[in-house]
């Protein structure tokens, strides 16, 4: 059973109403933006070269695990439950106490920033898609721990002449150095391509945030006084050095809260993770 946007009511008023239906190809995707950072990596063998939330990356398993960031991804989760259940009324199905939801990768793509995505409203939404369609890129893993909001993926573009964060050298782990007062800063595609805001030329590209440190770190999370919306999940949090310090992946009214730099060194080096070649077996239980 897939779940996605009534395709036929979209072509006939650009309607974007949420369906289930047997066939896929009645149904146009969901799609969810968020931001990421390139990085440097030095493995032969490990092609990972991008760092998001896991949310942003496989959103099936924010709604298999409901943990959702924002009241607004809870009711937009909530609506596709609500769905399956009355498919199984219509289809005269047995209520499926184990529901699980696995994303179909129909459109894995990645925006480097440079490439501004331009906010067209009268774009129908097959063009919309073929515009994101900028590189390929793959999610590769994700950290099984639920506290630890981390993806990494693998894209295919040439980052020869683009800026990556070095894991040696712009990284800092250390949570002692931490503290309140210290000023900081988050980097990303805050409101992502659905804002409806613009730049001069009516484009969208990256915007930076300053604030401060506003609690001491626990082991799990950073926060800090930085308003954010959606799409500035999985932005970077540098200190006032400019060291990476946090992945952003969620809000707290007025507040920012990040996953600490440490985790993604993690899941970048495999330890505790999830692959997505092994995932449907790990996640979902099939």
């Amino acid at each position: 059973m897939f779940v996605g946007f009534d395709k036929d009511l979209y072509q006939r008023d650009q309607t974007l109403k949420e369906a289930i239906n047997i066939d896929q190809n009645k149904l146009l995707p969901f799609f969810i933006t968020g931001s990421g950072f390139l990085f440097k990596n030095n493995s032969v063998t490990d092609q990972a070269n991008l760092a998001t939330n896991r949310h942003v990356a496989d959103p099936s398993w924010v709604i298999n695990k409901r943990q959702y960031n924002s009241e607004e991804e809870k009711l937009f989760y909530e609506d596709i439950r609500s769905l399956m259940d009355d498919a199984e009324k219509f289809y005269n199905l047995p209520k499926n106490q184990n529901r699980q939801f696995i994303t179909h990768s129909y459109i894995t793509k990645f925006i480097p920033s440079g490439s501004l995505f331009p906010l067209n409203k009268n774009m129908t939404y097959q063009e919309l898609l073929s515009k994101l369609g900028v590189s390929n890129c793959q999610t590769l893993r994700w950290s099984k721990d639920g506290n630890v909001d981390i993806a990494v993926l693998r894209t295919d573009i040439q980052t020869s002449d683009l800026y990556m964060v070095d894991l040696v050298n712009d990284v800092n782990v250390k949570m002692e150095c931490i503290n309140v007062g210290d000023n900081t800063s988050i980097l990303g595609y805050s409101g992502g391509i659905t804002s409806g805001y613009s730049y001069d030329r009516g484009d969208i590209d990256y915007q930076m945030s300053i604030g401060t440190i506003s609690k001491s770190p626990s082991n799990f999370e950073i926060t800090y006084d930085i308003p954010t919306t959606s799409g500035s999940s999985g932005s970077p949090i540098f200190d006032k050095s400019g060291k990476l310090i946090a992945i952003h992946f969620a809000r707290q009214e007025l507040k920012g809260l990040g996953i600490p730099a440490k985790y993604l060194l993690d899941v970048i080096n495999l330890v505790n993770v999830v692959n997505s070649s092994d995932s449907n077996q790990l996640e979902y239980g099939n």
